[in-house]
């Protein structure tokens, strides 16, 4: 689970990277076998972009929510979404439209 959420905190940090943008709100989605789906995120004082921190924060997140069967989902997300070079810039909608 831990190697998965690596990669993935490695894909998003890339794609973060390529859109200029940073968060400070890492969350991770976890689904079990039964299809019972948990959230859970923390707010980060400072923006963050790096796969390190990513994962870092996402695998704490795990481990304190160890989920009592197998799983056959595992998420991560960032959001508060910033411009890269413009950290208190707050990004809307119309960026993407």
């Amino acid at each position: 689970q831990l190697a998965l959420l690596k990669s993935l905190a490695q894909e998003l940090s890339q794609q973060l990277e390529e859109a200029t943008l940073k968060g400070r709100t890492v969350g991770i989605k976890l689904k079990d076998i039964d299809f019972d789906t948990t959230t859970r995120a923390q707010t980060l004082p400072e923006p963050i972009q790096e796969a390190e921190d990513l994962y870092r924060i996402a695998s704490k997140l795990l481990l304190r929510h160890r989920p009592s069967l197998p799983l056959r989902l595992i998420g991560i997300r960032l959001s508060n979404l910033c411009e890269g070079e413009a950290e208190t810039e707050r990004i809307t909608i119309d960026r993407f439209l």
